[in-house]
């Protein structure tokens, strides 16, 4: 793999338990993080989770039944990261926009209708189409905005949110897009919820990854979107990027449906890769964001390649 062009990163936006928009988020990393606490939207539920406030999301959007919960928090995201990117929805119809959206479970549409239909209940109430809309974030983001480029909604687990953009990269670089909108989203469901505690993989305390007292993770909901472009329509609109997208590395384990490769062997090509499409050696690392679970296998694996 060759050293790539970097891809402009032009605009940001976020919303977790942390904060309603990007520097309430950031604000919230370097002086007082959330602490995690029993699902609001799950009585009986024990194990903490960090829970995005209704408050935080506008009144339109939760009135909106139409929209699942995931779709409402990417939706919060990317209008963040368009304003911050200075451009607007009607300008960029005139653009080749595409919108790829990583998510676990993508929408609570899916899960209750699988607990429903578990329970031999009838949940013939949505066609098959109409389901493939609601928990397709990203497929929701390009009709609700009318971008007619490609646009893909990616579902791989905890690294669908990194695909997403590395994907994204690709299509600018390719000359695919002018303009995509990438990033991850997800919210909090029963399955998912209550198949983390099943796995005995869920913290009843905060999480402490890397920690010798580990005892799992703790579950959230949130969204963090960005505006990759050309560089070629940057400085045709005079924006500065506020970040750029160096370099892109993904694999697979082939080892286990959950657990990872004793010896980080998926990890090793993708970062690998990663670092050679950037042009870049292990030196010019500053900050690694590490999968960080607190499950024993994952934190070994880990602990041990970085």
């Amino acid at each position: 793999m060759n050293r790539q062009q970097p891809v402009s990163i032009s605009g940001m936006g976020c919303i977790c338990a942390a904060g309603k928009n990007l520097p309430d988020c950031m604000e919230a990393l370097f002086t007082q993080a959330p602490t995690p606490a029993p699902p609001r939207s799950l009585p009986e539920a024990q194990h903490p989770v960090f829970e995005v406030p209704d408050r935080f999301l506008p009144v339109s959007d939760i009135q909106n039944m139409s929209m699942v919960r995931a779709v409402r928090l990417a939706l919060a995201a990317t209008n963040e990261a368009l304003t911050d990117a200075g451009l607007t929805p009607a300008a960029l119809r005139r653009k080749r926009v595409g919108v790829v959206i990583g998510t676990n479970v993508g929408s609570g549409v899916s899960n209750r209708a699988l607990q429903r239909e578990l329970s031999g209940i009838d949940c013939s109430c949505l066609s098959p189409a109409e389901r493939f809309v609601l928990v397709n974030p990203a497929q929701w983001l390009a009709r609700h905005f009318d971008f007619s480029g490609p646009h893909v909604t990616i579902v791989n687990a905890c690294s669908a949110g990194g695909d997403a953009i590395g994907l994204a990269g690709t299509w600018i670089r390719s000359g695919r897009c002018d303009v995509v909108i990438a990033g991850g989203t997800d919210a909090l469901y029963e399955v998912t919820y209550y198949g983390f505690i099943a796995l005995l993989n869920s913290d009843t305390a905060a999480c402490k990854p890397f920690d010798l007292h580990r005892n799992g993770l703790n579950l959230g909901e949130g969204a963090a979107m960005m505006v990759l472009e050309s560089e070629a329509m940057l400085m045709n609109r005079g924006k500065k990027a506020r970040a750029f997208l160096a370099g892109y590395g993904t694999a697979a384990d082939a080892y286990h449906l959950t657990a990872p490769h004793p010896q980080g062997c998926g990890l090793h090509i993708a970062v690998q890769d990663a670092l050679t499409s950037a042009g870049c050696c292990p030196s010019d690392i500053a900050f690694i964001n590490a999968h960080g679970t607190g499950t024993r296998e994952n934190d070994r694996v880990e602990s041990f390649f970085f």
